[in-house]
């Protein structure tokens, strides 16, 4: 919702939340990509960037429930890994996450870590596409005018103990976190 009340989502959320009520993981990546992400309505402005709307209407219908993020993520890990199946889509969803931090769900900011790891854990984000976004602080810039700096550095400041170690782990092999 905008500051004035008005819904300032685009109608393809409700029309992909009402969709996903009853349908197969795979059948709501198909249903995405139907809706398409062209002129997509992103916090009232209009995106440009067809794959980063998809993400956003993705974002917006599954993790936007006022519940905890990481537990949102876990629950929608089937959905995310089917309409998330290429770098592009991928990177595009770690953006959309963070937009819906820095706009609706700032307590997430400083839990960024967990939400890198959830995404890792459930296999939506591989490594690269982690340390591709922890690399890009402007990436969500010319996405969203909105944007500020000090939001991004924040959010992969809290990200970098998760990014430290997944890159560790690359070098090491090693894959568990526990260990």
């Amino acid at each position: 919702m905008s500051d004035d009340g008005a819904d300032d989502r685009d109608p393809r959320v409700a029309q992909l939340e009402e969709y996903m009520a009853d349908h197969s993981p795979e059948e709501v990546a198909e249903f995405l990509i139907s809706l398409g992400g062209k002129d997509g309505i992103i916090h009232g402005g209009i995106g440009s960037d067809e794959n980063f709307a998809k993400a956003h209407f993705l974002v917006c219908a599954t993790l936007d429930k006022g519940g905890k993020l990481t537990e949102e993520i876990k629950t929608n890990a089937a959905v995310f890994k089917a309409c998330c199946n290429t770098p592009a889509l991928k990177a595009s969803l770690l953006l959309a996450i963070e937009l819906l931090v820095v706009k609706e769900k700032r307590n997430g900011i400083k839990k960024y870590d967990a939400i890198l790891r959830c995404l890792w854990e459930a296999d939506v984000a591989d490594e690269a596409i982690i340390e591709e976004w922890h690399s890009k602080e402007r990436a969500l810039q010319p996405l969203y005018p909105g944007w500020k700096s000090d939001d991004a550095v924040k959010a992969r400041q809290a990200a970098y103990k998760f990014v430290e170690w997944v890159q560790a782990a690359e070098e090491s092999g090693d894959s568990d976190p526990q260990e």
